[in-house]
């Protein structure tokens, strides 16, 4: 917050308008910057001898001009000027939890090639079926058990569209409209919206620093019937935390106790590397299992891949065809070109070096704040406490030039929303513009206004 006591004697006629040419002229002359806070309302009052409706009236006339932004529960902001002001795609955006393409552009640049040269258009967008007739997914699937993908019990594996596809296959087969979910307390948007758009009703559950928690769990189960949980242990997202084995024992445990089935999301597992069991090894009969491409490669490498019981293999197969008429054709040739030749490997290496190289900027800026964080994560999870309205830093942040979201788009209507936001490394394909991006959100948590520490 700023000393502001410019001198309005000099402006004539009335009060709230000498005060908004004041504003305006000290902007102007560069003595208030963009993102600077002005004193309270009753301060400025005070200052200038007026009634807080007039300083009311002044900052309502300055907003309209967009000389201001006013904030709810945290005060009046400088603006950009309006020739200057940031448009939507020209923040630096924090908030998007994708991979930066930029890293393996030139290996996914061959692979194209190859595929069109060798392939042509008559193969790469011709009918497809999710069967894998000749082998064409071979490749892949060979490739992701090396990094830990290996289906357990009497399963079918298929492909799909992303694991968004996945995941809309798997809880249209296994739950209805008006059947309740299970879910972490903070979990993956993209099944909320599934959920919503099914009819079906999340019900976040407790987590903690490994992942959803059993006691937490087999509580929720015993109050809702819930039949269906979905779970991310591996770099869930949005918190990044990962399940020890044990606790991924635990958990299956429970749910074949509750005759419950289990998706488990595994898209962010070829990037973590962590050489953990599978939640499907400890109950094969009652897990779907997702994983895919895009956080490993590109966000637009749209193939994923569920293995399912095969007891609903078929319910599922009738699920992915309603969703998506025909499977991926492109992409798996494309993934099979690059397993052959090696690239995917030097893909998926690179995107390990990048991560952590990110982290580590994310350390330089945030220090000791940043906590335990698994080193090939592309997202973290920034604790800001509670003198800081978490829907008011997004739209500060926002002034300052900085794109984040807050933890209300991972909550459930049944959690009490945290003071906190997910911080994404992956969307700024520069890493000087990310370095950037994070200065900006550090001098925004910082603000000598507010009382708490931020923590990670």
């Amino acid at each position: 917050m700023i000393k502001w006591e410019p001198d309005v004697s000099a402006f004539e006629g009335p009060k709230y308008r000498a005060l908004v040419a004041a504003l305006e002229m000290d902007i102007n002359a560069g003595k208030l910057k963009p993102g600077d806070r002005l004193p309270p309302q009753r301060d400025l009052a005070t200052t200038f001898g007026v009634t807080i409706a007039t300083v009311t009236k002044a900052i309502a006339e300055a907003r309209q001009r967009g000389l201001v932004t006013a904030v709810k529960g945290s005060g009046t902001f400088i603006s950009e000027p309006k020739d200057k002001e940031p448009k939507p795609q020209g923040l630096i955006d924090l908030s998007l939890n994708i991979v930066p393409t930029s890293v393996v552009a030139e290996e996914l640049n061959r692979a194209l090639d190859k595929s069109l040269r060798e392939d042509g258009a008559n193969r790469l967008f011709s009918f497809s079926s999710y069967s894998d007739e000749g082998g064409r997914f071979a490749d892949g699937l060979d490739w992701l058990a090396t990094v830990g993908f290996r289906p357990f019990g009497d399963t079918v594996t298929f492909p799909c569209h992303g694991g968004q596809h996945g995941i809309l296959a798997a809880l249209s087969t296994l739950a209805g409209p008006g059947d309740t979910i299970l879910c972490e307390a903070q979990t993956y948007t993209g099944m909320l919206r599934i959920a919503e758009q099914l009819g079906q009703k999340a019900v976040g559950v407790e987590l903690d620093d490994e992942g959803i928690v059993p006691d937490a769990l087999e509580k929720a189960f015993a109050e809702t019937n819930a039949k269906v949980v979905f779970i991310i242990p591996t770099l869930q997202n949005p918190t990044g935390v990962t399940m020890s084995e044990a606790r991924r024992r635990q958990v299956a445990d429970i749910c074949v106790r509750y005759d419950a089935f289990i998706i488990e999301d595994e898209t962010q597992l070829p990037l973590a590397g962590v050489g953990l069991p599978l939640l499907s090894s400890f109950a094969p009969d009652n897990i779907v299992v997702i994983t895919g491409f895009s956080k490993c490669l590109a966000a637009g490498i749209r193939l994923g891949y569920a293995s399912v019981p095969r007891k609903i293999g078929h319910k599922f197969h009738e699920a992915l065809v309603a969703s998506g008429w025909l499977a991926p054709t492109l992409y798996p040739n494309l993934i099979g070109k690059m397993v052959q030749d090696g690239s995917l490997d030097a893909c998926l290496m690179k995107h390990k070096e990048e991560a952590s190289a990110r982290l580590e900027l994310a350390y330089s800026v945030f220090g000791d704040a940043v906590g335990k964080i698994n080193q090939h994560s592309y997202h973290l999870w920034l604790n800001i406490g509670p003198a800081q309205p978490v829907d008011a830093l997004v739209e500060i942040a926002r002034v300052m030039g900085v794109k984040i979201v807050s933890a209300k788009h991972f909550c459930c209507a049944n959690v009490e929303v945290p003071q906190a936001i997910r911080l994404c490394l992956g969307a700024v394909e520069d890493c000087e513009m990310l370095s950037e991006g994070l200065q900006l959100l550090r001098r925004t948590l910082a603000d000598p206004g507010r009382d708490s520490d931020i923590v990670f």
